[in-house]
């Protein structure tokens, strides 16, 4: 075979300064999600494809194209397009609603899928990170998930920048109530909607009021809004959310035009935008899911966002942040004799015992080879050793950028390097 194997359309490989900042975004979310106390909890990339089909055939996600497939047992599988559901499944089947404190707080990590064009911070296999509040009836925990967002927005340099998109869909009742307004209301314009807002018109016309194009148009903006169907408990409950937010001095705005991709969701929906740029986070409250997989009727909300989408923000913003100061410096250890190999790997074990970054490079025996190689590997700090200095029980450090040199006895290693 002479054509070259390349990857498939729509994924892409992460390496070199793209997957330090990776990794340092996730170590932001990890650190924030261990300070709020969410527990991992796993889920399969396949699942039955009744895993997102189930009785809420109005979904988008449902309505788009995601990989599915037949088994070699004829079992009709889907690659996961979301993690809300599969973690659903998972707390049902596994019975973790009835062996844990609630509410439950729960998250997960990991690659989804979607069959979609693909563009700039949409790919169709992508990563999610998704955390929920299972069995929960406060607004304090929709400001708690929203507040978790916030927090690692502001380390990873959006602080200032970002603001909460809010709407209230009430419960289940006023969206039923308003859903069937809105349809008789958009009716006369079907014509002149999209296809696909012609679909949702039939099963989920709230989505067409937050569609990128269709939402856009005139007679859509000027739909009722549902706002004016929401309970007296309701209108009091979103007004306390917006005094709560404003207390937390979280900036949000309110836009009632703005719903969920998903038809499960109720009361609290929310997203989080910065001007001129694409979302960087969703959420909010849903409720019926847990009952449809079998459990008790207890409401929920969760939060998603990817870190491919808020990398391609970051870059696209050119944004000086956490991601780009706060890398480890790197540090090569080496010896001049290659006979002394072993006393690298033992020194680079010590460091890493002393909770110091670094790594060896071996089988040189040339200082103007082991500077080169340096150089070339990005190096920070370079340890150099050769006979003399085992002699002495010393190490030569050498800072690359300012070659700036240092002679430092071992047992002042760790210390010497911790300083620097």
């Amino acid at each position: 075979m002479n054509d070259k194997i390349q990857k498939l359309r729509g994924v892409e490989d992460v390496f070199g300064s793209l997957a330090i900042e990776w990794k340092q975004l996730e170590d932001v979310v990890f650190s924030e999600l261990n300070k709020a106390e969410y527990s991992l909890v796993k889920v399969p990339v396949i699942e039955m494809v009744d895993v997102f089909h189930r009785s809420n055939e109005n979904a988008d996600i449902v309505m788009k194209e995601f990989y599915d497939f037949k088994d070699k047992g004829g079992r009709h599988i889907a690659l996961r397009p979301e993690l809300t559901a599969p973690l659903i499944r998972a707390i049902v089947e596994n019975k973790l609603i009835d062996t844990s404190p609630l509410p439950l707080r729960i998250y997960s990590y990991g690659p989804v899928f979607r069959y979609e064009n693909p563009q700039s911070g949409r790919k169709r296999q992508f990563n999610q990170f998704d955390i929920e509040i299972i069995a929960s009836n406060s607004i304090y925990d929709d400001i708690d998930c929203i507040l978790f967002a916030c927090k690692v927005y502001d380390r990873i340099g959006f602080k200032g920048k970002y603001f909460v998109e809010l709407n209230y869909l009430g419960n289940s009742d006023s969206i039923k109530k308003y859903t069937n307004v809105l349809k008789e209301y958009l009716t006369p314009f079907k014509d002149k909607l999209s296809e696909l807002s012609q679909t949702r018109l039939m099963k989920n016309p709230l989505r067409i009021l937050d569609d990128k194009i269709d939402g856009e148009l005139d007679f859509v903006k000027k739909a009722p809004k549902i706002i004016d169907f929401l309970s007296k408990e309701d209108n009091e409950e979103f007004l306390k959310i917006q005094e709560k937010l404003k207390e937390l001095k979280i900036p949000f705005k309110i836009d009632y035009n703005m719903v969920r991709g998903l038809d499960y969701y109720t009361n609290t929906v929310f997203e989080f935008k910065i001007d001129g740029y694409s979302s960087i986070g969703a959420g909010g409250r849903y409720a019926k899911m847990v009952q449809e997989f079998g459990g008790d009727d207890v409401s929920c909300v969760g939060l998603a966002f990817s870190p491919e989408r808020i990398l391609t923000v970051l870059h696209e913003m050119k944004n000086e942040t956490l991601l780009n100061n706060s890398k480890e410096k790197k540090i090569v250890v080496s010896c001049r004799q290659k006979e002394f190999d072993f006393e690298v790997l033992k020194l680079v074990e010590m460091l890493r015992e002393n909770d110091i970054a670094c790594y060896g490079k071996y089988e040189i025996d040339k200082a103007a080879k082991i500077f080169n190689y340096a150089e070339k590997a990005n190096c920070d700090i370079l340890v150099l050793f050769g006979k003399k200095e085992l002699e002495q029980n010393m190490v030569q450090i050498i800072e690359m950028k300012t070659k700036k040199e240092s002679f430092v006895k071992k047992e002042e290693l760790v210390e010497f390097l911790k300083r620097i």
